[in-house]
């Protein structure tokens, strides 16, 4: 069985023509955009397909357009394969934007609060407070030993992401990143600056967290649709409740993407699908020792790979599938025909019962293909005669828990568990 998990890129992804190809092809992606333009109050399309790299990668610009074009992506991503994940997961920013495509915040929140996240680094990057750098090829023990041996207090350093086992960010003031550069570099360890100029997740960001809890408290959040993991514990979250704290911790914390990544492995996830710009995670994943299958929607040739395997199998499936859509319309005819009615008003039968099942009818005797908004209509319907003939809420369940199935269709099954969900 195939189980999916989403993976949403942080800071660090942009480039310029970001999100293009799918605005172009995907009009909801373009929705998207003009949406996150009217937010922000400036043309947020064009800074991603035409802007200059230094302005994207400015933090202030850099967290909105890349949150943008990854939730408009995963958009693009549902309407073409209609594939849910098991579980999503983002990198620093990105799991704000596994968050709001997982139905816990608004996009439109969610963007207010991407872009008070980047002013609130942008400005202090501004100060100088320090930089973060990459160090590979060392075992993670023996960076964790140099910096815990750290006496000088004029030296701040401390772990940033643990990205993979090989490779750690590491975010401090100035004197702390040239000390670590000098030892790390020494020992024969790889050492790379890190294009952003302050130490996130360190506690360094003290201040920030603390201005952006106040932002985070803006808002009001919602339940998940799939399973998000938290950066600050490699763990599901499991209440809406823990978003503002583990936003606000994210920031002085470290990523803890490797352990994510270990997690994930122990679910039993077999593929991860990166949404969003570049290819930064799906890099991460292919140079790990995981038996995990690993594509970026962002890149032509992966997506060639989701589109021979899994539209292929739509297709095949197509005369099957439209054989099960008219079979899901008979169902819906039948449990709205069979279940008894306990409501006597003339006028609200006609209108809640009669009237609907003439819809569904009208449906079934078209003789085309059943679409899949017409599967959500016949849903509707059947509720509404449900309602009309007040049915019990377990009577309610068990009709619903029939229909599903009739349905191979993950939208439509995902809908009726909703609905289910909803009845209490």
């Amino acid at each position: 069985m195939e189980k999916i998990a989403l993976l949403f890129p942080g800071q660090g992804s942009q480039y310029t023509g970001m999100g293009k190809i799918f605005c172009e092809k995907y009009p909801i992606v373009k929705d998207v955009f003009e949406e996150a333009s009217d937010i922000l109050g400036y043309d947020i399309k064009k800074l991603c397909f035409e802007g200059e790299i230094d302005k994207l990668t400015e933090t202030r610009y850099a967290q909105p357009t890349i949150f943008t074009v990854s939730v408009a992506m995963f958009k693009a991503y549902m309407e073409e394969y209609a594939r849910p994940p098991y579980c999503l997961a983002g990198h620093s920013l990105g799991e704000i934007s596994a968050l709001t495509c997982s139905g816990a915040i608004r996009f439109c929140d969610g963007l207010k609060i991407v872009k008070r996240r980047g002013e609130l680094m942008h400005e202090a990057a501004s100060c100088g407070l320090g930089g973060m750098i990459a160090v590979g090829g060392i075992d993670r023990k023996e960076i964790e030993n140099v910096i815990n041996q750290i006496e000088n207090p004029n030296i701040i350093a401390s772990i940033a992401c643990y990205n993979s086992q090989n490779q750690i960010a590491i975010s401090g003031n100035m004197e702390g990143i040239w000390e670590m550069e000098k030892i790390f570099t020494n020992k024969g360890a790889s050492v790379t600056p890190l294009k952003v100029s302050a130490p996130f997740h360190s506690v360094l960001m003290s201040s920030v967290a603390e201005m952006l809890e106040e932002e985070l408290l803006k808002y009001e959040y919602f339940d998940f649709k799939w399973p998000v993991i938290s950066n600050v514990n490699a763990k599901i979250y499991k209440t809406r409740g823990e978003i503002i704290h583990n936003l606000k911790k994210q920031i002085v914390h470290p990523v803890l993407w490797a352990e994510t990544i270990d997690f994930i492995e122990c679910e039993g996830v077999n593929l991860t699908v990166e949404i969003g710009p570049k290819n930064v995670l799906r890099n991460l994943m292919k140079r790990s020792d995981k038996n995990i299958c690993s594509i970026s929607l962002d890149k032509k040739v992966d997506k060639r790979q989701l589109d021979e395997k899994w539209l292929s199998e739509s297709q095949l499936n197509n005369e099957h599938n439209t054989y099960k859509n008219i079979d899901f319309i008979k169902k819906c005819v039948s449990i709205s025909l069979c279940t008894k009615n306990s409501n006597y008003n003339d006028h609200e039968y006609t209108k809640g019962v009669i009237e609907p099942l003439k819809d569904m009818k009208k449906v079934l005797n078209k003789h085309d293909e059943v679409t899949i908004e017409e599967m959500y209509y016949a849903i509707e319907m059947l509720m509404k005669v449900l309602r009309t003939k007040e049915v019990s809420n377990d009577e309610k369940k068990q009709r619903l828990n029939l229909l599903l199935k009739e349905t191979h269709n993950t939208e439509i099954k995902s809908r009726i568990a909703k609905i289910i969900t909803n009845i209490g």
